[in-house]
């Protein structure tokens, strides 16, 4: 069971969500890996895109472009 409202509202919250958990998940390898060296750098961007990857391959209904658009608009709230 889903606390989140169905139609596009979910998809837009649960979009959030996983980019949020993506930028954790990002920090604690950073936090776990310092100091950081430029192969534990290159880790964990290769892990981060994985992720975003799989982010854009879950989403439908877009074309490729307005997913990146997506991703890149709501990826920068959390990093403000």
């Amino acid at each position: 069971m889903s606390l989140l409202p169905e139609g596009p509202e979910k998809s837009f919250l649960q979009l959030q969500y996983d980019l949020m958990l993506v930028h954790l998940i990002d920090l604690q390898m950073a936090e776990n890996l310092a100091p950081l060296d430029q192969t534990d750098m290159a880790d964990i961007s290769a892990a981060d895109l994985t992720n975003r990857d799989m982010i854009l391959q879950g989403m439908t209904g877009l074309t490729d472009e307005q997913k990146k658009a997506m991703v890149n608009a709501l990826s920068q709230m959390h990093l403000s």
